[in-house]
This record gives structure tokens, C-alpha cells and sequence, in this order.
């Protein structure tokens, strides 16, 4: 309300927001914890914008940022995304969450028609915070890492800095991106160097359909 009220317009928004490998929880709205942060906060918090997005006087962008683990996401769990039928996999709700984030961004490509621009982005694996559930050490050490030391350890792993998936993102908002920037497209950050955007994947994904794209988002309104 506070963003609605205080800007004219918004040209662009990152859907950035992410847990992995946290044991089964609920959120205070009863949903699945994986579900809660990585899918369904992001898509709130879009809505929740969109008025401005629109009112910008060029198309806005909105990124929403996603994994490489989305590929391992198995189609079975995606009539279930709130985990009350099937046993609890904390790598598979994981998994579905970001698979969630791309058909999120494919669906409101298709929903905004060219009035708001949409695309999923994986900047490839980052040291970052996202370990705290299945490596809590490591995430204790990274707090108190500087950026030569994080650099260090993420070229040690073949994995982003911070900074470099940050300059991933950054690039595909830009004005210079135009020409390279699909709508609805799929970039994955995994095959490219680190901080430079990945190819755009346009290869069949077994889940990744208009018709489960519409479904998820219907799920989640």
C-alpha cells in the first residue's frame, strides 16, 4: 500500500524471496513453508503491484528468480502443492516451488498480452544463505565472511557471488537487454559463466505446460 501510494508507476520488480531443504513446516496461513516463501509471497506481492507495473509508459519487466532444481521437479506432486496427500519430500517441495516460479512467469506473460513482461531467471548456484536448513555451519560461516572470502569460496565451488547473480538479474532489467529479453522465456543461469545471464531454454520440461501454468495460478489466487 505504502509503494502504491508513493509511485507513479514501476518498471520493474525481482521475485527474489527463497528457503531450501527446511524440514516440513506451515506457514501461519496454513500453507507449506517451500510453497509459502518461494511461490506463493512472490506471486502476493506481484499482485499486489501490478497496477503500477502497468502504469509504466514502457512495458515493465518482472523476474522472477528460480533454480536449476526446478528440472527435478516430478509432475505427480503438482496436483498437491500444500503436501496433505503425499509423504513429505523436502527436496521435491523444494523442487516444485521453483518449477512453481517459471510457470508463474509464464502465465502472467500470457495474462498481461505485452502490457507487463514476464521471464524466470536462474543465476546459477550462489553462496548465499540458502543453506541455513542442510548446511547450517556453512551458513554460520558465510555471515562472517568478506566479499574476498565469499569470492574464494564460490570460485573454489564452480558457484555466483552474490554480486554476480545480482549483475545476472540486473542485465535482464536493463534497457540495454531489450533485443535478448523474451517474454514467458526460461533463462537458466547454471550453464552460463558466473554473472552472465544463461541461455534461454526452449526444450520441452515434461511439467512446464500453458495448461499447468494456468492450473498453478488458479491453485494460488
Amino acid at each position: 500500500a505504502e509503494l502504491r501510494a508513493a509511485l507513479p508507476a514501476l518498471g520493474g520488480l525481482v521475485l527474489c524471496a527463497g528457503i531450501d531443504g527446511a524440514p516440513e513446516t506451515r506457514t501461519a496461513q496454513g500453507n507449506e513453508l517451500h510453497m509459502g516463501v518461494n511461490h506463493l509471497g512472490h506471486m502476493l506481492l506481484a499482485a499486489e503491484l501490478t497496477g503500477l507495473l502497468r502504469r509504466h509508459p514502457t512495458p515493465a519487466r518482472v523476474l522472477s528468480v528460480t533454480s536449476s532444481a526446478a528440472l527435478d521437479a516430478a509432475p505427480q506432486f503438482f496436483d498437491d502443492l500444500g503436501w496433505q496427500k503425499n509423504k513429505y519430500d523436502r527436496r521435491q517441495a523444494y523442487c516444485v516451488s521453483k518449477a512453481c516460479n517459471v510457470l508463474f512467469a509464464d502465465h502472467l506473460a500470457v495474462r498481461e498480452g505485452g502490457r507487463v513482461l514476464a521471464a524466470a531467471v536462474d543465476p546459477g548456484p550462489t553462496v548465499t544463505q540458502i543453506v541455513r536448513y542442510e548446511l547450517p555451519q556453512r551458513a554460520q560461516q558465510r555471515q562472517g565472511m568478506s566479499t574476498e572470502q565469499l569470492a574464494r569460496q564460490a570460485k573454489q565451488l564452480g558457484y555466483r557471488t552474490p554480486d554476480q547473480a545480482g549483475d545476472v538479474v540486473a542485465s535482464l532489467l536493463g534497457e540495454r537487454a531489450a533485443p535478448e529479453f523474451t517474454s514467458g522465456g526460461l533463462y537458466l543461469g547454471v550453464l552460463s559463466p558466473p554473472g552472465q545471464p544463461g541461455p534461454l531454454i526452449t526444450e520441452p520440461i515434461p511439467w512446464r505446460t500453458p495448461a499447468r501454468a494456468a492450473k498453478v495460478w488458479e491453485n494460488s489466487a
